[in-house]
């Protein structure tokens, strides 16, 4: 017979520790796999009854065995989420088609469980809150940007923890080339604030 140390089914923050500890009777000779993936030294099966992962990653997440090298019949498995996130990055993109300009202003999320993400101008709420899968785009889009357009724009990600990232429309200048072409020139200063929950 084998048995876990520990829960069946574990949540670990990302860059903490992971133990994965099994025992059987003395007459087994235990070892670790991870099902449909490689143990963490690049190997499908390390020999011994506990492996520790000093810092696990998302790609850690997955279903453990711990099973008899004699007698693959003999095993306990252990189902392993890894939560991170929510990582944010926020950017801008603009097209120009027939004399209309549209302004996209892109927030990505990546995160584990899955995160809710809003736009604000100047802290007023820009889109209705949505919950998103691992990874993410919400946009909020500007046609014929004016100067009433100008203010700073903050995409918020609520997770594990709660994560604030900002572009700034500063200004943007009409040129002239002989046709009705509107070149934007955005200032944008981005800057990510950490809100432990």
């Amino acid at each position: 017979m084998v048995e876990l140390l520990g829960p069946g089914n574990y949540s670990v923050i990302e860059g903490n520790e992971l133990a994965l500890v099994c025992r059987g009777s003395s007459n087994l000779h235990l070892g670790w796999s991870k099902v449909n993936g490689l143990m963490v030294t690049g190997e499908e099966f390390i020999v011994g009854e506990q492996v520790i992962i000093q810092k696990v990653n998302r790609q850690h997440t997955g279903t453990y065995r711990c099973q008899d090298i004699h007698n693959p019949q003999l095993f306990i498995e252990k189902t392993v989420s890894v939560l991170y996130g929510p990582g944010v990055e926020v950017m801008k993109t603009y097209v120009h088609s027939q004399g209309s300009v549209h302004l996209h202003l892109i927030c990505q999320v990546e995160s584990f469980p899955p995160a809710s993400i809003t736009w604000y101008k100047d802290g007023h709420l820009l889109n209705s809150t949505h919950q998103v899968a691992l990874q993410a785009v919400l946009t909020y889009s500007i046609v014929h940007p004016s100067t009433q357009d100008f203010g700073t724009y903050t995409c918020q990600a609520n997770g594990s923890t709660s994560v604030i990232q900002s572009l700034s429309i500063a200004g943007f200048e009409p040129e002239s080339s002989g046709t009705s072409l509107v070149h934007l020139h955005l200032l944008l200063i981005y800057f990510v604030t950490l809100h432990n929950s």
